[in-house]
């Protein structure tokens, strides 16, 4: 009965991949080839038929919104019961899991706080100007003034990636200044980390590779847990991801991997799609399966995708995507004269696809650049059409957001210092830079951080009856925001994460700060709704607590800390939605657009030297230019039923009136298809 169940709605392709042996398994799945609902009816065949037991199951993919529809779909298929025990969740979500169970094996203290990008970058802002101020310290002042800190932040990054620490980066960044720079900044910027038990993204993935080589005892316990562990868009993993799967996978559990060469596109920040033709070497006795059946698109757009991704030649093996959608209308391409153009006439058939009947929410246009957007946008308000920029400003990155959190990662991690200062004057207690240089000048001199240098001073002022006036009037800046901080520890200690919100969001006085706020931006006519986004925080974390009881799992300070600071940029609009508005024309690069799908897009500025990218006149290397087709290729399958491809003869490029003309890769479509007797689209 469960069989039937399971593979009734799957095509033969599918049901040979969800019905298959036991043993190791590599999926190549097309664009909207069904990947999901095969991985979801694998993981319910292994628990229904094969009787594996659901917590010896392992299924990991890139986002928390992936995470949870699998958990979702597996629930209705298996049960909720299956659901609670098996793990399901992104590669950071799993090492966060690890290294919590694990942390002092792994070097760390239990309450570590996870930091972003942001963070991070301000670390390094503060070891540069530190730097400065300390006469260079053997750097030249030009030398500290030109390192960006997003650059070494980058460096840092990069070289985590590659399994280096700082002290293997001393040895080998010595060819310049610059290079010797970034490692001293990495240098330091590890101390810090260390020393206020902050772990960034990279560090996450690094340490939980480190643990599990180096500790035998942890890593056989993972590996006699999991026999079945299955990994999604495996074609976006790192070379440090590869070697995390291969640590967690024992000599009897079975690797089942699904991804897509042909939509590798980040190979920029340390993706490898070549780890798919790795797989197949390092594992044993791998089956090969190919999924080609396309459930999103008409013909017509997948024989334009089809012509596009055969000009690479590095793909692991070839699809031909065919669909079942009918063959549909045919592809349209907008020839313009300028970018003005362009976006004059994309704005015309929006409106009278709208003026049908066709609702704006239906319409995405994708660019490749973040740039090429103005012109479309300044057309699309001219012509009163709404529409929403995808991946700017996201919620957990809102400064008013950020700081209602950095309340409980101090209550947590008393030695975040990144979170101390975030908020110790926000809103104001007259706690300005010269206070908080006094209680750097505490804590260096106690060596502790800078929670415990006003702990220290509080304590000394009270207790002591000859304390100098300068150190009384310190302590009774610092009194009130001790006070609030001791509140949410002991908020933090009864694990009430709701009470703890309400306290870092209300007594704090941050609601009313930003209420105030709202209100001045209303009367000069903004529309800042910071407020209410700190409301919709309190029900975030509501959702939360209902989730982890559903599962019967404690809602605890550090998980919740734990997924907002490992929410994708992509996951949840700025006001707190986690869905496009249907109301609104999407607008979002290629990048931004991996994973979703709408029924009209327009690919606009498909021109040369844009698509493919050529960056600053340089030429493109064999292996960019093939990335660059397989970018080209994601926008091309978002489409479900109509597709325009738009590109201009001249527009402005970095200040420069610039002739670009028709994309060398629209032309590879035209001579792929027009010897086939017609081509699938027409010229508008």
């Amino acid at each position: 009965m469960e069989r039937d169940y399971l593979l009734r709605s799957l095509n033969p392709a599918q049901r040979e991949v969800v019905s298959a042996p036991r043993g190791n398994m590599i999926i190549v799945a097309g664009a909207g080839t069904g990947k999901t609902r095969v991985l979801v009816s694998r993981v319910s065949w292994l628990l229904q038929v094969e009787g594996v037991p659901a917590r010896s199951i392992l299924a990991v993919t890139f986002t928390n919104k992936a995470a949870q529809e699998m958990r979702l779909r597996i629930g209705a298929l298996a049960g909720e019961g299956a659901l609670r025990a098996l793990w399901c969740s992104t590669f950071h979500s799993v090492c966060v899991r690890l290294l919590f169970a694990y942390a002092t094996q792994a070097g760390l203290r239990p309450n570590f706080t996870i930091i972003d990008t942001d963070d991070g970058k301000g670390i390094v802002k503060a070891i540069l100007r530190d730097l400065r101020e300390q006469g260079g310290q053997g750097f030249s002042t030009a030398a500290i003034e030109q390192l960006k800190p997003q650059d070494a932040l980058h460096a840092i990054s990069k070289a985590k990636s590659q399994r280096q620490r700082a002290a293997d980066c001393a040895a080998t960044w010595g060819r310049d200044e610059r290079s010797r720079l970034a490692a001293r900044v990495y240098r330091e910027y590890e101390r810090r980390c260390e020393e206020q038990n902050l772990v960034d993204f990279d560090e996450l993935l690094l340490r939980t590779v480190e643990l599990l080589e180096r500790n035998e005892a942890v890593r056989d316990l993972q590996h006699h847990r999991f026999q079945e562990i299955l990994v999604d868009e495996f074609q976006d993993t790192s070379a440090l991801q590869y070697d995390f799967l291969r640590l967690m996978a024992g000599p009897g559990a079975h690797v089942s991997v699904v991804g897509d060469d042909d939509q590798s596109i980040y190979t920029w920040r340390g993706a490898d799609y070549t780890n798919m033709r790795r797989f197949m070497a390092d594992f044993p006795a791998v089956s090969q399966h190919k999924l080609d059946e396309n459930y999103r698109s008409t013909q017509n757009i997948l024989d334009v995708a089809n012509a596009l991704i055969k000009g690479n030649t590095e793909r692991l093996m070839e699809k031909v995507l065919h669909g079942t959608q009918g063959e549909g209308s045919p592809v349209s391409v907008l020839s313009n004269y300028t970018a003005q153009a362009e976006g004059i006439n994309v704005a015309r058939i929006i409106a009278g696809r709208h003026q049908k009947g066709e609702p704006y929410g239906s319409f995405c246009i994708l660019y490749r650049l973040n740039h090429l957007s103005l012109a479309l946008e300044q057309q699309l308000s001219a012509a009163g059409i709404p529409y929403q920029i995808y991946g700017g400003l996201k919620f957990f990155e809102r400064e008013e957001i950020k700081n209602a959190l950095a309340y409980l990662q101090l209550a947590l991690n008393p030695a975040d210092n990144v979170a101390l200062l975030r908020i110790i004057n926000v809103p104001s207690r007259k706690i300005g830079p010269a206070v908080v240089a006094q209680l750097y000048q505490v804590a260096e001199e106690r060596g502790c951080s800078l929670m415990d240098a006003i702990d220290a001073l509080i304590e000394y002022a009270g207790a002591s009856p000859d304390a100098p006036d300068a150190v009384r009037k310190l302590a009774r800046r610092c009194s009130a925001f001790k006070a609030l901080v001791d509140r949410l520890r002991g908020l933090a200690a009864g694990e009430d994460l709701l009470a703890m919100l309400d306290c870092a969001i209300d007594e704090s006085g941050l609601h009313d700060y930003y209420r105030q706020k709202d209100e001045k931006d209303r009367k000069g006519m903004g529309d800042n709704l910071r407020a209410a986004n700190l409301d919709e925080l309190r029900g975030h974390a509501g959702r939360f607590v209902a989730e982890q009881s559903a599962l019967g799992e404690a809602p605890t300070l550090a998980d919740f800390l734990a997924t907002t600071s490992l929410q994708s940029g992509t996951e949840m609009a700025e006001n707190g939605a986690v869905d496009t508005d249907t109301s609104k024309v999407q607008m979002m690069t290629i990048h931004a657009a991996k994973g979703l799908e709408f029924p009209s897009v327009i690919l606009a500025g498909c021109e040369r030297t844009i698509l493919p990218h050529v960056r600053f006149g340089m030429g493109l290397s064999p292996r960019d230019e093939e990335e660059e087709r397989r970018l080209a290729y994601v926008a091309v399958t978002r489409a479900q039923q109509r597709l325009i491809i738009s590109y201009a003869q001249a527009r402005v490029l970095y200040g420069k009136t610039v002739t670009t003309g028709k994309s060398p890769f629209l032309l590879e479509v035209e001579r792929a298809l027009g010897g086939s007797g017609h081509l699938p689209y027409r010229y508008l």
